[in-house]
């Protein structure tokens, strides 16, 4: 859009719509525009509601201002470059901090507050490249925070409650239903088992919402804090002072002549240097060259000169060689020409006196400290290398190390006058012939050849004390400033008790300050120094202790995975077998007669089991009131006739012909807990505790389940003793114990040494070798487990399990260690096979401990 002339008749007619709206273009009587009236004009920017009109012109929306807007625009132009220039600068902060200032901006009250607070903080002076904004203080005036927030409501549904809600409430079908149900039921929401009679429950969401609000920034630290600008360099401040002078806008302040940092004498003739340069404005400093007494061809030279900028000094400084050189301690030759008020000179030598006295003890007790600790730390660093072996890159950080804290160890020793052990001399004259050149050192060695005397001196370690009490560090590893001041403890003791008496006047006590500053701050920080070697090497220590753990993981990781590797293919093997015996090659062993068997016992109990059982031994209960009454309960008899349903569906019924599944909290869980110990009340002292080894062994019962062709041998799990009711089916089993069985197979030429040999040796065992057997007075027992019958197998007995005719078999398994005269051998033959057979043990071991307390 064009802008607008005032000697056209447009320009008129604009200046009539301006007197209009409420403002007039100048006068006596013009009225100041009020901030509503300007923002009702700013609203109703289009005259027309016809399409293609130019946009009419309306004045600024600052109240103070009756400039014709600029088109596009609610401001002037020249208002325009404050909104434009605040947009720019808050971009160069960040887009979250432009998008801000740009949402500012659409409410005409705070664009007004936006413009006006800007224009007052804008300097428009070509020197300051950066804004002077504060945009943390902007953001607590002007900024708005709009923050959203996303929810949901969950609610616990049962599968029939939420088919029913999804039908009526939503209109859809009981199969798109039920398909959303199983579709909930396989992710992974929250679930219990808290619905009626122990339903499944899914947290599901019932309805979702999101918030919105606008906040105000109330914390001034919102985006950024403060930008503090830095001390300005000499050149920018020399350039400033230059810009402002060819201006003539210093309004004789001092800064811009240049008396605030630099002396009158030194000052170039711009900055009002010279005899005479004290002026009140910047016209006395060129009237100068017109003052009597001063040559006319130096104002030209003097203009010229102030053309130049003053250049960088140089900071660097003459590195002193003695405590006596005083070119790097400013502080000390200033003191003695301070201000301050003057002390006798007897009270500032005691003073003096009392504080190196207490410094000196202070830092040889520090430096001891960390000496004792150093040393503590490489004991530890030697046991903890013996623990596992090191890599390379542990050696080579073990080397350095070491190297550094002995290097410290033998300069603190020398500084304390003290023998420098062997082993430390070692390490250093073993670094250093290792950092020479072989190759240099034979030519040298071949042209010179050393005396005994020579090769004594370079016996000696690096770091020695001169007869000035001048401790010498030429390894360079130990961080100092200043390392020529550092001194003995024995010449710092001596400099203190020397002090009082030779001390005569002032600047000599000034000196001996100097002096003992220096010494000091090298002790310091050789104290350091000590501290840091020892806790560098406390570090490694543990960084080998861990690498000595990761490496016992890692092998104990591996021994697991092979373990496991062999128990998948002992699995994959047993499947082969089942599956081989449903195709109908039957194992050997059940082909055997039954009169090569013997019966297992039959307890008939009507409550517990009396005292009178043999736990060394298997036997069946039957008749018991309180396995019927467990049966009876609703919420087992649910709970494991849903498992019978379930289980056969199962991968493990498919590939090895089983399926085992703990009881849950609020599922016949403790029911069932409460009927095992009720069943075994008469012998709770004779249960093994093995909280130690497991906290949820004595408060966990097993489900499971057999496929209808099952046939196996094999121990049972963890060869613990087992308390099996049968729930459904029937069930064929045969039991041995393992120790007897094994003694009568090596007589027979039929040596087992890992369970897989047993196994294999059991499932093919021919009936004239089961007579053998049972003629050498092996007792091989058989029973026949029906419904609601109780069978106990002991511990370490080898078990061979068939399902009889039953499409389905299932029940409830509790495992009990029992106290007996044969628990621990029969236990331990059991564990020895494991063993050989490539199993991790270590909890078995740590069950054998327990039948020992």
């Amino acid at each position: 859009m064009e802008d607008l002339e005032f000697d056209t008749d447009d320009g008129a007619s604009a200046v009539s719509l301006s007197l209009l709206s409420g403002s007039s273009l100048g006068g006596a009587g013009t009225k100041k525009k009020r901030l509503s009236d300007a923002s009702l004009a700013s609203t109703n920017s289009v005259a027309s509601s016809k399409r293609g009109r130019k946009e009419v012109q309306k004045e600024c929306l600052i109240p103070t201002c009756d400039e014709i807007k600029k088109p596009g625009s609610k401001f002037c132009r020249h208002h325009h470059c404050h909104c434009d220039n605040a947009k720019y600068a808050a971009s160069k902060v960040s887009e979250e901090q432009r998008q801000a200032v740009v949402e500012g901006f659409k409410d005409d009250a705070k664009a007004v507050e936006m413009v006006e607070e800007w224009s007052q903080r804008s300097i428009a002076s070509p020197l300051f490249k950066q804004g002077v904004c504060d945009w943390s203080e902007w953001n607590a005036r002007f900024g708005l925070r709009v923050s959203i927030k996303e929810g949901a409501k969950t609610k616990p549904y049962e599968k029939r409650e939420y088919i029913i809600r999804q039908m009526s409430k939503f209109g859809r079908t009981e199969e798109q239903a039920k398909s959303l149900w199983n579709e909930a039921e396989a992710s992974s929401c929250r679930r219990d088992h808290g619905g009626f009679q122990g339903q499944l429950r899914l947290w599901l969401a019932k309805e979702e919402y999101e918030d919105k609000s606008k906040e105000r920034f109330v914390d001034e630290s919102a985006l950024e804090g403060t930008n503090r600008k830095k001390k300005m360099k000499d050149k920018d401040r020399d350039a400033m002072r230059m810009h402002v002078h060819e201006l003539k806008t210093g309004f004789g302040h001092e800064f811009f002549q240049g008396q605030s940092s630099v002396a009158t004498s030194e000052r170039p003739s711009w900055q009002g240097g010279g005899p005479s340069a004290v002026f009140d404005d910047d016209s006395d400093a060129e009237d100068r060259g017109s003052q009597p007494g001063s040559p006319a061809g130096q104002a030209p030279a003097a203009a010229s000169a102030s053309m130049q900028p003053a250049k960088e000094k140089s900071t660097k400084k003459d590195v002193p060689t003695t405590l006596e050189d005083s070119d790097d301690e400013e502080g000390f030759l200033k003191a003695c020409k301070s201000s301050k008020k003057k002390v006798p000179l007897l009270n500032a030598k005691t003073a003096f006196v009392s504080k190196m006295t207490a410094e000196l003890s202070s830092k040889t007790a520090d430096l001891q400290r960390h000496v004792t600790m150093a040393k503590d730390r490489l004991q530890e660093h030697t046991a903890a290398i013996t623990k596992a072996p090191l890599s390379e890159t542990d050696k080579m950080a073990r080397d350095m190390y070491i190297k550094r804290a002995h290097v410290h160890l033998v300069c603190v020793l020398e500084w304390q006058g003290e023998t420098v052990p062997k082993e430390y001399k070692e390490s250093l004259l073993a670094e250093t012939e290792e950092s020479k050149p072989k190759a240099d050192e034979a030519k040298a060695e071949e042209s010179n050849p050393k005396t005994d005397e020579a090769k004594a001196e370079e016996s000696k370690p690096k770091t020695e004390q001169t007869p000035d009490g001048f401790v010498k560090d030429a390894s360079g590893l130990i961080a100092m400033k200043f390392p020529q001041f550092l001194r003995s403890s024995k010449h710092m003791t001596g400099f203190v008790q020397q002090s009082f008496d030779g001390i005569k006047d002032e600047k000599t006590l000034m000196k001996q300050r100097l002096k003992w500053a220096r010494m000091l701050a090298c002790l310091v920080e050789l104290t350091a120094g000590m501290k840091h070697a020892a806790a560098e090497l406390g570090k490694h220590i543990k960084g080998v202790e861990t690498a000595a753990v990761r490496a016992q993981a890692k092998r104990k990781a591996d021994e697991e995975k092979k373990a496991a590797q062999s128990v998948r293919k002992d699995a994959e093997e047993r499947a082969k077998k089942i599956k081989d015996a449903a195709a109908g090659s039957a194992k050997i062993f059940f082909t055997c007669p039954a009169d090569a068997f013997t019966q297992v016992p039959r307890v008939s109990v009507k409550k517990e089991l009396g005292n009178s059982v043999d736990f060394d031994i298997p036997f069946v209960v039957s008749g018991s009131d309180i396995v019927q009454a467990w049966m009876a309960e609703k919420l087992v008899t649910m709970v494991i006739t849903s498992y019978g349903t379930r289980y056969i569906k199962q991968d493990a019924i498919k590939n090895e012909g089983k399926h085992t599944q703990p009881l849950q909290p609020s599922q016949g869980k403790e029911a069932t807990e409460a009927m095992f110990e009720k069943l075994l009340c008469n012998f709770k002292g004779k249960i093994v505790d093995m909280s130690e080894v497991s906290a949820s062994w004595g408060t966990t019962s097993w489900l499971f389940g057999y496929s209808n062709d099952f046939e196996q041998c094999n121990f049972t799990p963890n060869s613990a003793g087992a308390l099996k009711i049968l729930v459904f089916g029937s069930l064929s089993v045969y039991m041995v114990r393992a120790s007897s069985l094994l003694e009568l197979l090596n007589e027979l030429g039929l040596k087992a040494t890992s369970t897989k040999q047993l196994i294999e040796i059991m499932e093919k065992l021919s009936p004239d070798n089961l007579k053998k057997m049972t003629d050498g007075g092996l007792k091989f027992y058989h029973c026949q487990l029906e419904k609601s019958e109780v069978m106990w197998v002991p511990t370490g007995w080898l078990l061979f399990e068939k399902v009889i005719n039953s499409a389905l078999l299932y029940g409830v398994r509790k495992s009990v260690f029992m106290q007996t005269p044969k628990l621990k051998d029969d236990y331990g033959i059991v564990r020895d096979l494991y063993q050989a057979s490539g199993h991790n043990v270590d909890k078995m071991i740590a069950v054998s401990k327990l039948f020992e307390k």
